[in-house]
């Protein structure tokens, strides 16, 4: 087994583990509502972020840009960016 489809093992396992842990985790806090809960999540949903990316990086092509979805996918984080701007007060 040649290291690089050892390295792509290894994210796809930290990748199921951090998706279990995500979805574990953030429905054991829901209830409670922890103080710790937003940093925890922010920090697993980044490391589900920077997996899926170097799974990608290891795999060596990104099927999604292909997709006829990948249009609506820009122009929503287009709107979402839209309204995280703030706006001046006379608007």
């Amino acid at each position: 087994m040649n290291p690089r489809l050892r390295l792509l093992a290894w994210t796809n396992r930290l990748t199921a583990l951090t998706l279990v842990a995500l979805l574990t985790g953030t429905t054991a806090a829901f209830g409670g509502r922890v103080w710790w809960a937003p940093a925890v999540i922010g920090v697993l949903s980044l490391a589900l972020v920077a997996l899926g990316l170097t799974r990608v990086l290891l795999e060596g092509s990104m099927g999604g840009l292909k997709s006829p979805l990948t249009a609506l996918g820009v122009l929503a984080v287009a709107l979402a960016a839209v309204q995280l701007a703030p706006m001046p007060g006379r608007l």
